[in-house]
């Protein structure tokens, strides 16, 4: 659900609202909204233009096709929200939007609260671009029997909206630290940096316990069946990974995937889609499940923490040498250090995710062959590649993401295992075969000793 334009958005957000004070235009916040609401409206209107375009391109000899209006229509999107992300953190800004969220933290209202009325626009503009979806599901007959207002719902909280609040939260969490810490010293006349570790640490632990239970509560959670869940607590058992609930998330066919939230065994979540087990057969369901069990087998949620530190430290370096020469106070030097510590992040986390991608298929297909049994035709391999070539579908989906290798990257990667795995079932073979004819060409041996040990002793004695 993170997506890397609404990471970007973020970034941008944030760099823009911190020169806000130097860059900004005089105008008055009253004018400022007025004139970010027209920007939403502007943007919205593109997005009605792009499904209007993609209802009218997916009419083929008179039949319309509903997988081809939502194709369209995402590529489409994207585009619009692409724009989005870099025209409205410039137009906030140069709007004075910033400048009035700045100027009332300093007369003493909340940071948090400031921070947030930052993407409020972009989150009205979502939630007008999932409006606009739930439209187009309603423009099929296979839909009709679903309201608008439910398809609506289930986009907001599986969609971009949903995302974006993702990658919110914990931004939102450190200005509240700051909120706490200077409340704390006027009322109580406590050291705020003693109130801002403490909080830090408190909040921090919060977040890492409750946020995969409420964020599967948030999109729709519930317990899976028990055929099923007894399945994947098989599955879990086998492969000795503990500490993971299951949950299955009710999307309406919307949701395809599978995914592990949370970072503490015993507070991990197993998100299963609806539309994942109703597509797929009883062994690449099997293979997902182990595929998403591999990530956390291998640890990689502690591996895509080492680009957020790198980053973190060359940003620090920057500065350091920026106040070793009397620059650190310059505007262009702190958008250095956001640009190149920004950079450093998002290439750090896309590598290392799409790296991750690729050993978590490798490993489930071992994890398959050393802890399930499996009587059908498939091999490991083929099962997983035959799950992502349904789950993928629509030339958009099979193209690289931040996050993710491209289909064609995956399924050749599967295709090496199975040669690697063929040769190795190969070799095996060979070797079984040859120690049992070295078996065979010394049993006459082992008579004769047999034969000869009773003279022996006669002789001997």
């Amino acid at each position: 659900m993170i997506s890397l334009r609404y990471f970007v958005l973020i970034l941008l957000t944030l760099c823009c609202r911190e020169s806000a004070a130097e860059t900004s235009l005089p105008i008055s916040g009253p004018m400022a909204g007025f004139m970010v609401f027209m920007l939403i409206f502007g943007f919205t209107l593109l997005a009605k233009a792009a499904a209007i375009r993609a209802i009218r391109t997916s009419t083929i000899n008179g039949a319309r096709f509903a997988w081809l209006t939502r194709e369209y229509f995402q590529i489409s999107r994207q585009k619009v929200e692409r724009m989005w992300c870099w025209l409205a953190p410039l137009t906030m800004l140069l709007t004075g939007w910033f400048r009035w969220t700045v100027d009332l933290q300093n007369a003493g209202w909340s940071q948090s609260l400031m921070l947030a009325s930052c993407f409020i626009p972009t989150l009205i503009f979502l939630a007008a671009v999932e409006a606009i979806g739930a439209q187009l599901d309603q423009s099929h007959k296979s839909k009709s029997n679903r309201r608008v207002g439910q398809s609506w719902a289930t986009r907001l909280r599986l969609g971009e909206v949903a995302g974006l609040t993702t990658c919110l939260l914990p931004v939102l969490l450190i200005a509240s630290i700051s909120d706490v810490s200077i409340w704390a010293g006027r009322v109580w006349g406590l050291d705020q940096t003693v109130v801002s570790t403490v909080a830090s640490i408190g909040l921090g632990i919060l977040f890492v316990l409750i946020f995969p239970a409420f964020l599967t509560k948030l999109s729709g959670g519930r317990p899976l069946e028990k055929a099923l869940a007894d399945r994947v607590q098989g599955l879990m058992q086998r492969s000795h990974v503990r500490g993971i609930g299951a949950a299955w998330i009710a999307s309406n066919g919307r949701w395809a995937g599978a995914a592990v939230i949370g970072w503490v065994p015993g507070f991990r979540k197993l998100w299963l889609g609806d539309a994942l087990v109703g597509h797929l057969s009883q062994q690449e369901v099997d293979m997902v499940v182990l595929h998403e069990l591999a990530h956390v087998k291998r640890h990689h949620f502690l591996w895509r923490l080492f680009p957020v530190v790198w980053s973190m430290g060359a940003g620090l370096a920057l500065w350091l040498v920026a106040d070793q020469f009397g620059f650190a106070d310059l505007l262009a030097t702190k958008l250095v250090a956001a640009v190149v510590t920004s950079w450093l992040l998002l290439f750090g986390l896309g590598n290392l995710a799409r790296r991750c991608e690729l050993d978590a298929d490798w490993s489930a297909c071992n994890l398959a062959v050393e802890a399930v049994q499996w009587h059908d035709e498939l091999s490991p391999a083929e099962a997983l590649s035959s799950a992502l070539s349904k789950l993928l579908e629509g030339s958009a989906a099979q193209q690289r993401t931040w996050l993710h290798p491209s289909l064609e990257t995956r399924l050749e990667s599967l295709r090496q295992w199975q040669s690697n795995y063929e040769a190795s079932v190969l070799s095996s073979r060979v070797n079984s075969q040859a120690n049992s004819e070295s078996s065979v060409e010394s049993l006459p041996v082992i008579a004769v000793l047999e034969n000869r040990q009773p003279v022996m002793a006669i002789d001997g004695n």
